[in-house]
C-alpha cells in the first residue's frame, strides 16, 4: 500500500470541526467554515479539500483508499479588530505578561521569603569646616562693594570717564560705605602700579561728588579725600614700621616663601609711594606733607643712622613720580634740594669693614634718580604707562615716520617724569 504525508505548511485550526461522520459536510460547523473564508481564502480551499476526502473515505471501503497522513497545524482563530490595534505595547489595554517578567516576578518572591539580616546603622554625618553653607542675608554695604568692584575691574584710560560717572552716580549713605568705596580704589591702585595715574584721576574727580560726613568726635567733617590721604598715610607708616617679618611667620614659612613675601611687601610700599606722588601731582596733597615724607624717607634729621633699604627704594620711586614738579615750586625746591644731598652721602658711605653701606642695585638707583635730574628731570623709559588706543596710534605713525627718515628707532621713551596732568597745567597755566 502506498503511504504518502502531506505537510500544510499553511496554519489551520487546532481544533477538530471536521470529522468523518457526525456533523457531515453541512453540519453545524459549516457556518463557521463559510466565515472562515472571509478572513483567509488559502485556508478555506485546503478545509474544502480535507471535507471532500472524508466524504470520499466514508463511501468507499477502507481497504480501497489509500493512507493519506496530514498533519494539520495550529492555527489561530481570527480576531476582528479591536481599539488598541496600532498603538504602542504600554499603552494597549490588556499588558501581556512574558515568560521572563513571569521568572523575575517568582525569583522577587523568593528573595523576599528570604530573611536578610538588619540593616547597619549609618556613621554620623561629619561637617567639615569649610562645608558649604547657604549665604545669609547681603547687606547693603555688601551690594556696593559688588557694585563698586565690578565697575573698578573694568576700568582702563579708555573708558575711565565713563567708569567715574558711573560710581559717581552710587548713592553714598554714610561713612561706611564711603570708606569701603575708597578701600576698594586704593587696593586696586596698589595692586596695578601701572594703572596709579588713572586711579588718581578718579579720586581727583570724584572728591567733589561725593558729601562730607560728621565726625564721631565732633571734629572736622570726614570727606572723600581726607579719608583718602588717611588709608595713604596709613598704609606708608605700617609698612615703614614693620618691614621685617615677624618671627613666627619665619619659623611657618622657608625660604623662598620668605623671600616672595618680602618681595611683595617691597612692591606694596614702593605702588603706594608712587600713588602717592600722583595724588600730589593733582594738587591733593601740599609740597610741604609730600616734603617731609621723602625727608622721613632717608632721614635727614639723623645723619648719623642708615635709612632701610626698602625706604630708600620708596624714596627714590616717589622722587622720580614727582621731581619735575617739585623743583618747579619754591617751597620744594629747599627740600629737593636736601634729600639730593643726603642721598648722594648714602650712596656713598661705608662700613666698618670697608664695603659699601647699600647693595649695588640700590646705589644704582640712586645714582638714576641724581642723574635724572641733572638732565632736567628727562628720562627714557622702556614701560611706557598705560595709554589709550589714540595715544598709541599716535606713537606708531611717529615711529613709521622715524622708520622712513632713517632715524634709529629704539623702544625707549624720552619723557619728562613729575609732570603735571595736561588737564591741570592747562586749568592753571602753567
Amino acid at each position: 500500500m502506498i503511504t504518502s504525508r502531506r505537510h500544510i505548511a499553511t496554519e489551520v485550526p487546532s481544533t477538530n470541526f471536521v470529522q468523518a461522520g457526525g456533523n457531515g459536510i453541512y453540519g453545524p460547523m459549516g457556518d463557521q467554515v463559510e466565515a472562515l473564508s472571509q478572513f483567509s481564502p488559502n485556508i478555506y480551499e485546503q478545509v474544502m479539500v480535507r471535507r471532500q476526502l472524508l466524504a470520499y473515505r466514508s463511501q468507499v471501503s477502507k481497504d480501497d483508499v489509500p493512507e493519506y497522513v496530514v498533519e494539520v497545524a495550529p492555527v489561530p482563530v481570527p480576531v476582528p479588530p479591536s481599539k488598541d490595534a496600532g498603538l504602542p505595547f504600554r499603552q494597549q489595554s490588556e499588558p501581556i505578561v512574558t515568560s521572563k517578567s513571569s521568572s523575575s516576578m517568582m525569583r522577587r518572591q523568593m528573595s523576599a521569603q528570604v530573611e536578610r539580616p538588619p540593616p547597619k546603622k549609618a556613621a554620623p554625618l561629619v561637617v567639615s569646616a569649610n562645608a558649604w553653607r547657604p549665604a545669609a542675608k547681603k547687606s547693603p554695604e555688601d551690594d556696593l562693594k559688588r557694585q563698586v568692584q565690578g565697575l573698578l575691574n573694568k576700568i582702563c584710560p579708555e573708558n575711565v570717564a565713563s567708569i567715574i560717572e558711573k560710581i559717581a552716580a552710587i548713592e553714598v549713605q554714610d561713612i561706611k560705605q564711603l570708606e569701603a568705596i575708597i578701600e576698594l580704589m586704593f587696593k586696586k591702585a596698589i595692586t596695578e602700579p601701572h594703572y596709579c595715574e588713572t586711579y588718581a584721576d578718579m579720586v581727583f574727580s570724584l572728591k567733589a561728588v561725593y558729601p562730607s560726613f560728621p565726625s564721631p568726635d565732633g571734629g572736622k567733617p570726614i570727606t572723600f579725600k581726607g579719608l583718602v590721604l588717611n588709608i595713604c598715610q596709613n598704609e606708608f607708616e605700617e609698612l615703614l614700621a614693620s618691614n621685617d617679618i615677624s618671627a613666627e611667620q619665619k619659623a611657618k614659612l622657608d625660604e623662598e616663601e620668605l623671600e616672595y613675601m618680602r618681595k611683595k611687601r617691597k612692591d606694596r610700599m614702593r605702588a603706594n609711594m608712587k600713588f602717592i606722588g600722583h595724588l600730589f601731582l593733582r594738587q591733593l596733597l601740599s609740597a610741604k606733607v609730600i616734603g617731609s615724607v621723602i625727608c622721613e624717607l632717608v632721614l635727614c634729621e639723623q645723619v648719623d643712622d642708615l635709612p632701610e633699604e626698602h625706604a630708600l627704594e620708596c624714596a627714590c620711586e616717589l622722587l622720580l613720580a614727582i621731581g619735575y614738579t617739585m623743583e618747579n615750586m619754591i617751597a620744594g625746591q629747599s627740600a629737593l634740594t636736601s634729600v639730593c644731598g643726603r642721598l648722594k652721602e648714602l650712596m656713598k658711605r661705608k662700613l666698618e669693614n670697608g664695603k659699601g653701606a647699600y647693595c649695588k642695585r640700590v646705589q644704582f638707583m640712586i645714582q638714576d634718580v641724581l642723574d635724572t635730574r641733572a638732565a632736567g628731570w628727562q628720562k627714557k623709559v622702556f614701560k611706557a604707562a598705560a595709554k589709550t588706543k589714540e595715544e598709541i596710534r599716535l606713537d606708531q605713525e611717529k615711529e613709521m615716520s622715524d622708520k622712513a627718515k632713517g632715524k634709529d628707532v629704539t623702544k625707549a621713551e624720552c619723557v619728562v617724569t613729575g609732570q603735571r596732568p595736561v588737564y591741570l597745567s592747562q586749568a592753571t597755566g602753567a
